[in-house]
């Protein structure tokens, strides 16, 4: 099986296909560039943020403060297929139902403790991924340079998520890569 030669298993193509299908289903208008950012996302969280809390803090206040008044979004969802992070809609605490302090730790902590791949590795993985893609969904292949080329040493920023990314299920740590490889 080509999957397997390119490092990922018959199990993972399952389980990729299942994040997608799970993705699209949540999501109908979902593109490629979506799926790589939640692919990437499970991979290497938001360290970026996490590492200076003073610029977490920041740029959580900013999203709550600009935060759509309508709640199109589940309340939490699982990233990529290893589902290693949460993204967390921000109404929740918008609401008070999570208490923003509460909240703020959970995002600092989510960065401690996580095993980072390298972007040569997650070059190889998301490769193989975006083949499976290319297979089962192929009106979802359009022209995408994913945010880890090499001309890229800048963070680039899309339009800001709603759902910063949280680690429920245990405390993980990832240290982003040093060369900016940041799809925000």
């Amino acid at each position: 099986m080509l999957m397997v030669g390119m490092g990922l298993s018959a199990q993972n193509t399952g389980k990729i296909t299942a994040a997608i299908d799970r993705m699209m289903q949540q999501f109908p208008e979902t593109q490629l560039r979506d799926l790589y950012k939640s692919f990437f996302q499970d991979r290497f969280g938001l360290e970026h943020l996490m590492s200076d809390s003073a610029k977490a803090d920041e740029y959580l206040r900013y999203e709550l403060a600009h935060l759509e008044d309508e709640n199109l979004y589940p309340d939490y969802e699982p990233t990529g297929y290893k589902e290693n992070f949460y993204r967390v809609n921000l109404h929740l605490i918008r609401s008070g139902k999570i208490p923003y302090d509460v909240y703020f730790q959970a995002f600092m902590e989510s960065a401690k403790a996580f095993s980072p791949i390298s972007i040569e590795k997650w070059e190889k993985e998301w490769n193989a991924i975006e083949s499976i893609i290319a297979d089962h969904y192929p009106r979802l292949m359009r022209r995408f340079t994913p945010y880890w080329t090499k001309t890229n040493t800048q963070c680039i920023t899309a339009k800001s998520s709603t759902r910063p990314i949280i680690r429920t299920t245990a405390l993980l740590k990832r240290k982003c890569s040093k060369n900016g490889y940041y799809p925000c």
